[in-house]
């Protein structure tokens, strides 16, 4: 039965690469405005705007959900994002980003650094569809460090040019 669940797994893989590989990489955006969408312990939309082929920046507003406030949460954060390695369509980053919380049952607006890194797709010109995980958070009001494979996150944007 191992052999089996083997030679299906094999097939699927092969099939896939066949169905996906290309001949040639989508261009990456390059001085083009995006909008788009991400989970990343909350959910909201972003706007992204590509300086070059290799350095994108942009602005996000969240909201989210936290077991110990009431009501509505809410994240506001700015990013940078630098393309490392690329492969036909496959674009391997590392990113920064500065976010400020807030929650519905407090005043209290914790800062946070992070540093993630990912990998994003383009398969078509105008739409990236990204993952990744936090590996560095450092907390600015607790002056808490985090280091690791911390949250994931998951999105996708959809250039206008």
């Amino acid at each position: 039965m191992k052999h089996l669940y083997s030679i299906i797994l094999i097939t699927i893989m092969a099939f896939t690469s066949v169905l996906y590989a290309e001949d040639s990489a989508v261009p990456m955006p390059n001085e083009s405005l995006a909008i788009g969408v991400v989970a990343d312990g909350g959910f909201g939309p972003f706007i992204n705007y590509a300086l070059n082929k290799d350095i994108h920046i942009g602005g996000q507003l969240g909201a989210f959900f936290d077991s110990e406030a009431e009501g509505l949460n809410w994240q506001i954060a700015v990013h940078m994002r630098a393309f490392l390695l690329r492969i036909q369509n496959m674009n391997v980053f590392a990113s920064a980003k500065f976010s400020v919380l807030g929650y519905a049952d407090s005043d209290d607006s914790p800062t946070n650094l992070g540093v993630n890194i990912g990998g994003m797709w383009y398969p078509f010109e105008n739409l990236g569809l990204f993952a990744g995980i936090n590996v560095f958070a450092f907390d600015l009001q607790e002056s808490a460090i985090g280091i690791g494979l911390g949250s994931p996150f998951i999105g996708m944007e959809f250039y206008l040019d």
